[in-house]
């Protein structure tokens, strides 16, 4: 409920519906360093049709 607020606040559109992904961290080496890469959220979001996002615009 939160990310469908705040997208349709920001960018004043219908959303229909939001899907979300939980990334896990991936082991990167880089020479004698190693470590994981930070996790993060991907959310997939469904709007109304006929509309569309302009995110270069804001």
């Amino acid at each position: 409920m939160e990310i469908k607020k705040a997208i349709e606040a920001i960018f004043n559109v219908n959303v229909l519906s939001v899907n979300t992904v939980n990334v896990l961290p991936k082991f990167k080496r880089m020479g004698k360093y190693e470590g994981y890469k930070s996790a993060y959220k991907k959310a997939v979001v469904k709007i109304a049709e006929g509309q569309k996002i302009d995110a270069f615009t804001l």
